[in-house]
């Protein structure tokens, strides 16, 4: 079951005939669940255990990097994500939240990353040394109340999304466009 849902095989295929016959001929006595209970209680399951894993490898790790950003998806919804960073690590997924329909100031983005440091149990944000966020003024005010909130925490303005804009002017030049 873990398999199947790391690899996001969708949904469907749970109730798939071909699939129970397969899984019948591998494992006779197996049962295989229906997409209810795999999406209500299974996956659930699964979420809670990976949180409170992450959560303990969160608070047992030291100099990490708060990567914070923004984007909207295909749902033109409002999407903001925080994640921590490390040394020869995996990164840990904080959090992501819908801002849809509030606005995605500096002050709800400070409250955002607060709210989530409690909820990783780590509030005083002892663990980490840096954040890093794009460049728009929201973020740039962000930064400096994180900077004010957590004084010891350096900010940066990702270097990559500055790339990115900078590439992007240059492509839109007539002279590049030939």
């Amino acid at each position: 079951m873990h398999g199947h849902i790391h690899a996001q095989v969708a949904y469907l295929n749970v109730e798939n005939p071909f699939l129970h016959d397969f899984l019948r001929d591998l494992r006779p006595t197996y049962e295989l669940p229906g997409r209810y209970a795999l999406t209500h209680d299974l996956l659930d399951a699964e979420a809670a255990d990976v949180f409170l894993r992450e959560t303990e490898r969160l608070q047992l790790s030291k100099l990490l990097t708060m990567f914070k950003d923004g984007w909207e998806d295909r749902l033109k919804r409002s999407i903001y994500g925080c994640v921590a960073a490390g040394i020869d690590t995996f990164p840990i997924i904080m959090s992501q939240d819908d801002l849809t329909g509030e606005r995605g100031n500096a002050d709800k983005c400070l409250d955002i990353a607060v709210s989530t440091l409690k909820l990783m149990g780590v509030p005083d944000a002892k663990n980490f040394i840096a954040l890093t966020t794009d460049n728009p003024t929201t973020m740039q005010t962000f930064r400096r109340r994180f900077q004010n909130k957590f004084f010891w925490i350096l900010t940066f303005a990702c270097f990559l999304h500055s790339i990115n804009t900078l590439i992007g002017e240059i492509a839109s030049y007539p002279l590049i466009k030939k």
